[in-house]
């Protein structure tokens, strides 16, 4: 199930030679409002949706909370987003079109085919007549043309609130991406590449790349293009 876009802006990135895999693959910004239900209090709402019980003690102090076994329902707390427990999503392999091949973590690469489950890290190359449609957990639809590998990198949601993480890296060829906006959850969608990062919050465009340069094409939206010369950010006219 093919996506099809008109090509409305260029933005085209010549930064040669400049890898990006170590920069975090996402950074959630400002807190979350979460409202407290009854029998809620620092220590289980740790347990249940942040990274590690312990931060349940900066939760206390960050919202000025009296007593660290009870909080009187309907109180709003400020909950980095960064603090927020991650799981893994899955993603549908929604079609597959010719010469498409799948690896999943180290296993050997293999036919893909139409309707399976994906989990990071996985990858898929796509050959002269290939192409593979992905659908994430949110509804974002990324199409993978032909000649081209993608890697999931990250797939991921927040136990608490709408967050929704994906990191792709694209080493070769070309993808045009309908992603589905994240309004203030906090999400991230990242598509890296040699050359730069486009990193979006709910748009359509295209990423090509030849492993040393990167086009951005937008449709809808806006693009944010960066590396560690500096940043610019692609919109739709």
């Amino acid at each position: 199930m093919p996506i099809h876009m008109p090509r409305l802006r260029r933005l085209h990135t010549g930064l040669v030679g400049l890898v990006l895999w170590s920069t975090p693959w996402f950074a959630m910004a400002a807190d979350l409002i979460y409202t407290v239900q009854p029998g809620d209090h620092p220590w289980n709402l740790a347990e249940r949706y942040l990274k590690s019980p312990s931060l349940a003690l900066a939760l206390r102090q960050r919202n000025q909370i009296a007593d660290d076994h009870r909080i009187p329902p309907g109180t709003q707390l400020r909950i980095p987003k960064e603090w927020l427990k991650l799981e893994s999503t899955q993603v549908l392999l929604l079609a597959v079109v010719g010469d498409t091949t799948l690896r999943r973590g180290n296993a050997p690469a293999r036919a893909a085919v139409a309707g399976e489950l994906l989990q990071a890290p996985s990858g898929l190359r796509t050959g002269p007549d290939g192409s593979a449609t992905l659908q994430f957990a949110d509804g974002s639809r990324v199409l993978v043309r032909r000649d081209s590998e993608l890697l999931l990198q990250a797939t991921q949601k927040a136990l608490l609130g709408q967050a929704s993480i994906v990191g792709l890296s694209l080493l070769q060829g070309s993808v045009e991406n309908q992603v589905t906006p994240v309004g203030d959850s906090g999400g991230r969608f990242e598509i890296r590449t040699p050359a730069a990062i486009a990193a979006v919050r709910g748009t359509q465009y295209r990423v090509t790349t030849d492993g040393h340069s990167m086009h951005t094409e937008v449709v809808t939206g806006a693009v944010n293009v960066a590396n560690p010369t500096g940043q610019v950010t692609a919109q739709a006219t």
